[in-house]
């Protein structure tokens, strides 16, 4: 994956040399940003539903307690609030869904 990235980016490069300009490499900069901090709250986000679909031991979890269990909400829903709670921890969290045991 890394190697992709790196193959990916040097395209990417050689192709913005060739067009120089300013605005163009601002914008896709910004994509790149975009695209990046997106793919880290998937992750995040991936990891933090694990975590909560599976609590360690016979702990509570922010899926059985806040009501996210499998039957009543769909997985689409699951798994935007599981990404809306990941980008949220960016800038200060929120309340609304919030960990409940020590390992989230």
């Amino acid at each position: 994956l890394a190697r992709v990235q790196d193959t990916a980016s040097a395209h990417l490069t050689m192709f913005l040399d060739s067009l120089q300009s300013e605005r163009l490499n601002i914008v896709i900069d910004i994509v790149k940003v975009t695209v990046m901090l997106t793919g880290i709250s998937h992750v995040v986000a991936c990891i933090w539903y694990g975590i909560g679909a599976n609590p360690p031991g016979a702990s509570d979890s922010w899926v059985e307690v806040d009501g996210y269990q499998d039957g009543q909400v769909s997985f689409m829903y699951r798994y935007t609030t599981s990404l809306h709670w990941a980008l949220t921890q960016f800038q200060g969290g929120m309340d609304e869904v919030r960990p409940h045991n020590v390992l989230e």
